[in-house]
């Protein structure tokens, strides 16, 4: 959503380079306008061929996509192998708020970050870069036209099979209605992060909850929807943790309008009498909340990283190319209610720095284009694409 990647093949075809792009509805359509991009308007089923032959034609080298757990680039991943054919992923960054992410064969779940390539890394500096600021009007903006002309031009794209809602209608309510809650939070939370930390100092739990539509958890995870991974982790604190300790549930800043967990919640807290223990909340500081847990629980969110940052041990309950002896703990979910393995900073710290050279660019999406582009270009030189 936005005109960065048509700034960014403008830029490559002005250094010789043949660069395509592909649409599949009327909002990437409408960012693409002047470059000759190409319409997918056929079924999902035809699109494996269609992908195919178009490579073949143009004697593509390598694809790039944005999300690779996209149904239409899911194919495209598998057709690409198939061909021998290079395939890159696009994602908003691991190390935030600076960076986007920028990876050979996949991200998050399919990245090939492993724990033998951090162990033989061996440059301890982290690169420099330049601070982006805030992007969220510019990509309210940009959400919104693409939305409303994809609906606008579905009747051109009507096989087309989107990921999530589709409707700008639905859509727009979501966000009138995240930005009440917003408010209303603002007000009703005032004051519980100071209670909470003045009561639970490192006697809290941390589990920050991810978008419910969110890609990892369907195609990296053991469940099928934050609910069920929110029902687990109760039900394994109430078996297994000291009675001491607290369980906080921070929701997802994104989600504010889209779902809301607080009668899951309050049932679980009823059925296994977890009254004065359990804390649901939508909008505390998360660097404050992360410095004062004593353990925070994930599926495999990138929220994690942050948390090493505060020196916070992380129990991963999916997949997550964070989830590295040292740095998160290895333990079961009721050994960690106990006692949280530590976290080994410096293996963090070595961690943090390959992040830094290896996959994260440091740019965004949404604003400072030129200086993106720029920078991705560089990546791409460096992983002999151009």
């Amino acid at each position: 959503m936005g005109p960065f990647f048509k700034q960014l093949i403008l830029a490559l075809r002005e250094q010789g380079v043949v660069a395509h792009k592909i649409n599949f509805n009327g909002g990437d359509s409408w960012y693409s306008r002047g470059i000759g991009a190409v319409n997918f308007t056929g079924s999902v089923e035809q699109w494996p061929d269609f992908l195919r032959t178009y490579i073949r034609d143009h004697k593509i080298n390598t694809v790039c996509v944005y999300g690779d757990c996209r149904l239409y680039h899911r194919i495209a991943r598998q057709v690409t192998s198939a061909m021998d054919v290079g395939f890159y992923a696009f994602e908003e960054g691991y190390i935030r708020p600076n960076h986007l992410t920028f990876e050979r064969d996949g991200v998050n779940g399919y990245s090939g970050i492993s724990a033998e390539r951090i162990a033989c890394w061996q440059d301890k500096d982290v690169e420099p870069e330049l601070a982006i600021g805030g992007h969220l009007w510019n990509r309210v903006r940009y959400c919104s036209a693409y939305y409303n002309v994809a609906a606008i031009c579905h009747w051109r794209f009507r096989h087309y099979q989107h990921h999530r809602s589709f409707s700008p209608v639905y859509e727009a309510a979501c966000w009138l209605l995240a930005g009440a809650r917003h408010y209303l939070y603002k007000l009703t939370e005032r004051g519980k992060l100071k209670q909470l930390v003045r009561d639970f100092d490192q006697r809290y739990f941390l589990l920050p909850l991810q978008v419910f539509n969110d890609a990892q958890i369907r195609f990296h995870s053991p469940y099928e929807s934050v609910a069920q991974c929110i029902e687990e982790v109760i039900t394994s604190f109430s078996e297994h943790a000291d009675p001491q300790d607290c369980l906080v549930i921070k929701h997802h800043p994104m989600d504010r309008g889209h779902i809301h967990y607080g009668d899951l919640i309050r049932q679980l807290e009823r059925r296994y009498g977890l009254a004065g223990r359990l804390l649901y909340c939508h909008d505390l500081h998360l660097p404050t909340l992360l410095t004062h847990a004593k353990g925070v629980i994930t599926i495999n969110s990138t929220t994690a990283i942050s948390a090493f940052y505060h020196e916070a041990s992380v129990k991963v309950l999916g997949d997550a190319f964070y989830n590295i002896p040292g740095i998160c703990s290895q333990q079961s979910l009721q050994e960690f209610w106990q006692k949280p393995a530590e976290i080994d900073y410096d293996l963090f710290l070595r961690f943090r720095n390959y992040l830094s050279h290896n996959g994260q660019i440091n740019g965004s999406f949404y604003r400072r284009h030129a200086f993106t582009v720029e920078r991705v270009i560089e990546a791409m030189r460096e992983n002999g694409i151009l």
